[in-house]
């Protein structure tokens, strides 16, 4: 009974062994390739600061974070006073209200140019006041 527990274990466990070897051989030969950590490139600007309360704040500036990928372009970030994203070239004289957008980095439009966020293009839309 035990040495039959122990084979159909030994069994079980070279049985996902291999179907895992031929699974990672199959998926090679298609052109798959391992998962990589990506570091942080040091061309990339440091759009951030210390802050005492927070931890952290963005640093008010404007930069350029070159392309994550080889095919892609270069990114616009420009950082306002409070760390607040730029949302367009409006002014506010030609504001007809205003609202607040609050939220996370896909407010922030985290690896985006300035143009290409939501609140960007809100503004543009509705021609809200420039913050």
């Amino acid at each position: 009974m035990v040495k039959q527990f122990v084979f159909k274990t030994v069994a079980l466990l070279l049985g996902l062994a291999l179907a895992i070897t031929l699974t990672e051989i199959l998926l090679r030969i298609d052109g798959y390739q391992p998962w990589v950590y990506i570091r942080q490139d040091a061309k990339e600007p440091i759009m951030s600061e210390p802050d005492a309360v927070l931890g952290w704040k963005n640093k008010q500036g404007t930069y350029t974070v070159p392309p994550y990928h080889p095919a892609g372009q270069a990114i616009k970030i420009t950082l306002l006073e409070k760390g607040r994203r730029s949302t367009g070239e409006n002014s506010k004289a030609n504001s007809e209200g205003e609202f607040v957008i609050v939220g996370d980095s896909f407010t922030h439009g985290a690896a985006i140019s300035d143009s290409e966020t939501y609140a960007w293009k809100l503004q543009k839309k509705f021609r809200f006041s420039k913050y």
